[in-house]
């Protein structure tokens, strides 16, 4: 598995772990490891993805989870609040290789 996929991974097992109740923003301050209000009021930092991809800027993690989207691996919803959800190729993914992910 190369580094970009690895990365894709860990975002989609972020999602997963916040049981896909988080947009775009939120997940990137999870995977960030972001000290804000948001993240601690929900508990997020409590999520074995916490930081996981800390070396990131902003922009390469929206970079990133607009190819899952492109890809077809992540949705975004058309909530008022919109929030990314798996797909069947996604959870799919996500169980083959999450033996093999270092968090």
């Amino acid at each position: 598995m190369n580094k970009i996929e690895e990365e894709k991974l860990k975002i989609l097992l972020c999602v997963a772990k916040c049981k896909q109740r988080v947009g775009r923003g939120l997940a990137i301050d999870v995977l960030k490891g972001s000290h804000s209000v948001r993240v601690f009021n929900r508990r997020l930092q409590l999520n074995s993805s916490f930081g996981s991809l800390k070396e990131l800027s902003e922009e390469e993690l929206t970079a990133l989870i607009r190819e899952l989207e492109d890809e077809g691996m992540l949705v975004e919803t058309d909530d008022e609040y919109p929030r990314l959800v798996l797909t069947d190729a996604s959870k799919a993914l996500l169980h083959e290789h999450v033996g093999e992910l270092e968090l």
